[in-house]
């Protein structure tokens, strides 16, 4: 009953984690963009099909569009979870990080326009990108192993 009350514990870390790790990558994005690091606005997304007239329509907007990136969020955090929450090391939040940047920025934008959008991309975006993937898979990585320790090692004393 402990061992599965602890795993509930982590569980519910995880998700604490997705939400406090969109907060951090929403910051990054606006920063990056206000400095011209990155070339699109991270709440440009779909605003093509809402109509901008009115203040509280947009601010309805940012906060549903943030709720999805905090959906997305816990669900690649929950990923982790799943699969790599005994990990120990660091490294495999780096390699998490990487593969999410690998499949974001490089498979996805192949995938729906059918050509290799890495490539008309400025450099300083592209490596942007990928150090925020880095940050973004050790933070939820590290914390989520962390936490799935520290939990184990309290139930087996």
């Amino acid at each position: 009953m402990q061992k599965k009350l602890s795993t509930y514990d982590v569980f519910l870390y995880s998700i604490l984690v997705g939400c406090v790790a969109t907060i951090f990558l929403l910051f990054f994005l606006l920063f990056f963009h206000t400095f011209h690091f990155i070339t699109f606005h991270p709440f440009s997304i779909t605003e093509q099909i809402i109509i901008k007239d009115h203040w509280f329509i947009r601010i309805l907007y940012y906060s549903c569009l943030f709720i999805v990136y905090c959906i997305c969020s816990v669900v690649l955090s929950l990923i982790y979870f799943l699969f790599w929450r005994k990990r120990k090391e660091w490294q495999i939040g780096v390699v998490y990080g990487i593969g999410l940047w690998a499949i974001f920025y490089i498979l996805f934008p192949y995938l729906f326009v059918d050509k290799l959008y890495i490539m008309h991309l400025p450099m300083k975006m592209t490596v942007t990108m990928f150090c925020l993937s880095v940050l973004y898979g050790l933070f939820v990585g590290y914390s989520i192993s962390y936490y799935d320790q520290s939990v184990s090692m309290s139930t087996s004393t």
